[in-house]
């Protein structure tokens, strides 16, 4: 048989390359006979630019930045001809932050607006901008200030960087972000689809896991709301009308409504990249996953897209996980095969992510018997 592999990274864990190698290792060991195609994935996260990079044949290059709570970081710039991919989680990654420091009232995404700047003025004539994996809610304005934004409050006086001051905005001058990206076309590479504001928007849905309690959590909806009113009031613009504009903490809607981007999943623009379909016909049996399969994985990230192409050439899909929050009624009838998680062999979560490697072998001599008793 020929096994395609094509698990995303998991998350604090372990890289979409080592992942996949470390499966076809173990596959092998056990099914001598069949042979391992491993295919490096992501979806608009983190590891976006290296899978792209990597399948285009293109370079990284290091450029100095701000971290989401401004101090100085070397953010990176994936490069194909003239087109830099960015990662938000480059320089605003909630990576970056230790547990005590993720709080998104005082982070600012304008690290990923400075590394923008930077690709356009060494000659980026596109930049697709991938924005899994942010440690920001501040509607992107962090962004837009990083591009040389300016933001005034009531007494025309400069409101600086994070989503704690976003409430001050009175007024604004975009004059140099619409100079900096004349000559640059925006390309916004997401895993999901929720909007700006409301029960599916950013702050309800994400901001938790990026530190907030839950009187930040109704903090940071005004200060998301305010600046809905403001653009709308000023420009016409209508932030919350942008399918995928809750990314990133907002950075979805700024980059459709004021960068005139355009969205694309992720994995689209990952699985053209990697020549996911010939791939996927060749193949007798695909193994995908991802560290926390949910019902997020159902609206668009790794797991859900390679299925979707594989559902055409009616190829069968198992998924290896570190942890499943999905009935096995509810991914059986969205068409995964099967569904196996680290976590239910390791004595504990985190002896799942911490020694992933020796589960994923475990995991994996499971999958070969169930699979032979299937031929």
């Amino acid at each position: 048989m020929n096994i395609l592999l094509m698990c995303d990274s998991f998350k604090d864990s372990m890289d979409s390359v080592s992942i996949n190698r470390q499966i076809a290792t173990a596959w092998e060991s056990h099914n001598t006979e069949d042979s391992c195609d491993c295919c490096a994935i992501a979806d608009g996260g983190e590891g976006t630019t290296e899978v792209l990079v990597s399948n285009l044949g293109g370079h990284l290059q290091q450029i100095k930045s701000f971290d989401p709570l401004m101090r100085p970081v070397l953010g990176t710039i994936g490069w194909v001809g003239k087109k830099a991919i960015i990662e938000v989680a480059s320089v605003n990654g909630l990576q970056l932050l230790s547990a005590t420091e993720r709080n998104p009232w005082l982070t600012t995404s304008f690290g990923t607006g400075s590394l923008i700047r930077s690709a356009v003025e060494l000659g980026a004539t596109e930049v697709v901008l991938a924005l899994g994996g942010s440690a920001t809610n501040d509607a992107g304005i962090g962004l837009l200030q990083g591009l040389g934004g300016r933001f005034y409050d009531q007494h025309n006086n400069e409101v600086p960087p994070g989503a704690k001051y976003l409430t001050r905005i009175e007024n604004y001058d975009l004059s140099v972000v619409y100079q900096t990206i004349k000559n640059c076309r925006i390309t916004v590479a997401s895993d999901v689809v929720n909007p700006l504001l409301g029960q599916r928007g950013a702050t309800e849905v994400f901001s938790r896991q990026k530190g907030a309690s839950e009187p930040i959590v109704k903090a940071l909806e005004q200060s998301l709301a305010h600046i809905v009113s403001l653009f709308l009031k000023k420009s016409s613009i209508r932030l919350n009308d942008y399918r995928g504009g809750g990314a990133a903490g907002g950075i979805g809607a700024i980059a459709q409504g004021v960068l005139n981007g355009s969205m694309i999943p992720g994995i689209e623009l990952v699985l053209s990249a990697c020549d996911a379909e010939t791939r996927v016909q060749k193949a007798d049996l695909i193994i995908t996953g991802e560290g926390k399969l949910d019902s997020q994985s159902l609206s668009g990230k790794a797991p859900y897209g390679i299925l979707k192409m594989a559902q055409k050439y009616d190829k069968k899909v198992i998924v290896i996980c570190g942890v499943c929050e999905i009935s096995r009624d509810e991914y059986t009838q969205h068409g995964f095969a099967n569904v196996y998680e680290l976590s239910a062999l390791a004595p504990t979560v985190a002896d799942s992510m911490y020694n992933a490697a020796k589960w994923i072998n475990a995991c994996v001599e499971i999958i070969s018997k169930d699979v032979r008793a299937f031929r």
